[in-house]
Formats: C-alpha cells, structure tokens, sequence
C-alpha cells in the first residue's frame, strides 16, 4: 500500500489559494481528495484531507464526509498521508464488510443483535394470531426447514451485506428446491419458503432489530425459482364422461362405507370446497330458511382470520334426500359425517374423496378439487349462469377484492339457490342415485 503514488507533499504545498473550493485527487480513484476552501472568518484559504464514500451501499446511499485533518496542522509528512491512506482503505473495507456507518470505524460494537431462531420464534408468536391454525402450522414446518439449513443460531446480520445475504437465500432455495415433498420435486415449495423467509426479514426491519430498512435478501425471486415446473390444472372430466363417473360411484366396486358415498354424493351436490364439507356440524343448518350456514374460520373456506364472511349453501331438494339418511346415522352427533376410522379428527380427513376415486379407477381423470372445474365450466356451458354466480357458490370471495369490495355485502342468495337447484336436477339427470341401497328400507 506504501507504494501507492499519492498526491506528493510539494504538490499539495503549490495547490494556489483560490476564492471558490476545489477538490483535488490524493489518489485516483481512491475517493481521497484534498480540500482547498476559503474560510469566511478569517478570508484565509485552508487546506483539508478529506474521504468521500456512499451509505449505505447503493444507489439509495449519500456522499459521506470523513475528515482527516487540516495540511499543516494535522498533517505534514509524506508519512502521514501514506498513514491516512492505509486507514482510509480499512475504513472503506469496514464499511462494506459490516453495513456499519464510516463514523463508527474503530468503534466497538456492542453485541445486541438477535439470532435468526430468535426472530423466528417472535414472527411466529405474531404470525400465530393472523392466519388460520392450518397454515400456521405449515409455517411452522417449513420455518423448521429453513433454520435445519440456514441454522437458527447464525446472527441476523449475516445477511445484512447484499452478497452474502442474498447469496444465503438463494443457497437455502436450491437446497430446497433439490428435495422432495409428498414424492414430487419441491419446485414450489422451494418457492414458498423463500416468500415466507421475507416475511420473516420484513417483520425484523419492522421491529428495528435490522440493520438496513431498504434491504431485504429475500424479496426478489431466485433466477429459475419456478424452472421445471408446469402448472396443471386438477384433473376433471368433461360433461360427456359424468354419467359413467356417477355410475361408478353407485356400483361401488371397491366397497366403499355407506357414509364415504355420502359424504361424496354431498361434495358433488354442494359445490364447496372439499375441507368444509367433511366437517360440517348439524348446527350450522337452519332448516327453516334452507339454508347451510359454514363459519368464516371453518377450514377449507380461505376466509382470513377475523373475517365475518360466512358462507352460505342453499339446501335444495336433493340435498334434503341425503340428509334424512346422514341423520339416522349421525343425528345424535355433532358432525354431519362422524367417524371413528379418522385418526386425527372426528370428521373424515379431506383425502377421503379423493380415496374413493383412486379406488374406482379415476386417477389422473377426475379429483375432488377438479371436481370444482367441472361445476363451473358446466354451470357456464350448459347452464348459462354467470360465472360470477358460480364462483361465490363455490366459494371464491373475488367480490371482495379492491376498494369496492369493502362495499359489497350483497349474497345474490336467489341466483345462487337457482343455480344449485338446476345443477343437483341434472346430476339426477345424468345418473346420480340419492338413496343408498343399504338404507333403502327408510322413508325418504
């Protein structure tokens, strides 16, 4: 560094005192300049050495002024300016390695900040009271995931420096992204844990526990965060193939349990979501106005905590011959779809479905969620019915979306009974059978 060629001691002697202040280079390129300025007090011109860096780091950051001292006074020798130069160099390095404010150069650091378990575990604790248990948990696992790799005792400013951060989000990513989960290659859920990583680092800037507010290492997305996968829709089939799905179901060739075809007969009729159906309560049915009424926090709906939006399914016909059968068998029980072969939960897991028609021998054509696909494409199609009918039938909450949707508390609970009357006739139509042949003996 002592080889450096610096401004020489003459040269900086034989600068001319000027009126107006001037910059001149001690080093080309080493943002190290010598001061000449007039001082208004006393008309005399003065001469400073004087460092100029950026903080922060980027184009957000300001020209800061480090002071080294007045030529002359402070400094004199070749030796000192070769001095002023090596620590202006470690100041710069200091700046850039820490994050830390050029002022703060040589000043000991007091150890307060936190580990990123411990961040963690606060943004969970406020994570818990926003959003539904299901999710919660599913936070927790891949948060679990996330401190396995990036591990929870690493301080939280390991990822303050944009290369080093970034570069530990990106190594957590590919990590991920490598694995597999339920048998298939963790593209998207690679892609999750990235999002749910920045939230993480949103909350600590929030909490002024971080120590750069513009800058979090997680918020772009990784290059090639979704290479590879192919988004596809949940297998349905087309109205053409329904009265031959329907009449598997009443064959039942793999012996399903009466109330498993119950419960499936009710998903198909109802038109919501799959998680809601299987823990449906008997409470929740107002018999007098035929109506369903599921609690915005029932799982399934993708209602945010604290929502007051309930959803509502108009009983039809149809619906009341499988509810006479439902009630000899669980009448006396809370849930609608009782059960003891759940391990979990009184109430069928929400794979039930699914399992019934993998056992029939429709894989790959037909799943319960595509069954949704099918419901709305038909009630377009055949039906005529406004897409928008059918999507509040089944659900979706886009009517509440934008400025005005905090607006819209309309229900279109007529158009919705309409729809769901004619789609339960033309299941009966295309084959559906209501009564079951083991309770056939009943007065329906």
């Amino acid at each position: 560094m002592c080889e450096m060629k610096l401004l020489s001691t003459s040269k900086i002697n034989s600068l001319p005192h000027l009126d107006s202040r001037k910059l001149y280079s001690l080093q080309k390129g080493s943002g190290l300049f010598v001061v000449v300025e007039k001082k208004e007090e006393k008309g005399e011109s003065c001469k400073r050495i004087v460092g100029y860096t950026r903080y922060p780091l980027g184009r957000k950051g300001r020209n800061v002024e480090v002071k080294f001292g007045v030529w002359g006074k402070d400094i004199s020798t070749k030796e000192d300016l070769q001095r002023i130069y090596r620590t202006w160099l470690e100041q710069k390095l200091f700046c850039k390695t820490t994050g830390r404010h050029p002022y703060k150069f040589g000043q000991v650091e007091i150890k307060t900040e936190r580990t990123l378990g411990e961040v963690v575990d606060n943004f969970l604790d406020y994570h818990k009271l926003e959003v539904k248990e299901l999710s919660y948990k599913t936070s927790v696992g891949r948060l679990n995931q996330i401190l396995e790799f990036l591990d929870g005792d690493r301080p939280i400013s390991d990822f303050y420096l944009p290369s080093k951060g970034r570069e530990l989000v990106c190594e957590m990513h590919d990590h991920i992204k490598r694995g597999r989960v339920y048998g298939k290659t963790a593209i998207t859920h690679a892609s999750k844990c990235r999002k749910l990583i920045k939230q993480v680092f949103e909350y600590a800037i929030d909490r002024g526990w971080w120590n750069d507010t513009e800058y979090n290492p997680a918020t772009r997305k990784v290059i090639g965060e979704m290479q590879g996968h192919v988004k596809k829709p949940h297998p349905h089939l087309s109205w053409d193939e329904i009265p031959e799905f329907l009449e598997s179901i009443e064959n039942n060739s793999c012996n399903s349990y009466v109330l498993n075809r119950l419960l499936t007969k009710f998903y198909l009729l109802s038109c919501i979501r799959v998680d809601a159906v299987c823990c449906l309560e008997w409470e929740w049915f107002d018999f007098e106005n035929d109506l369903i009424v599921i609690p915005p926090q029932t799982s399934g709906l993708k209602r945010k905590r604290g929502s007051e939006l309930s959803h509502l399914i108009p009983i039809t016909d149809e619906m009341k011959v499988l509810i006479k059968q439902l009630k000899e068998i669980n009448g006396n029980e809370k849930y609608v779809f009782k059960t003891r072969t759940s391990k979990n939960r009184p109430y069928p897991d929400k794979g039930r479905i699914n399992d019934f028609f993998r056992k029939l021998g429709y894989t790959g054509r037909q799943n319960a969620h595509g069954w949704r696909h099918v419901v709305t494409t038909v009630g377009v199609d055949v039906g005529k019915f406004d897409s928008d009918i059918i999507s509040r039938q089944i659900g979706h909450t886009d009517h509440k979306k934008g400025s005005i949707g905090s607006y819209d508390f309309s229900e279109k609970l007529d158009e919705r009974k309409k729809f769901l009357e004619w789609w339960n006739k033309e299941l009966v139509k295309q084959g559906m059978n209501l009564v079951e042949k083991e309770l056939q003996g009943m007065k329906i």
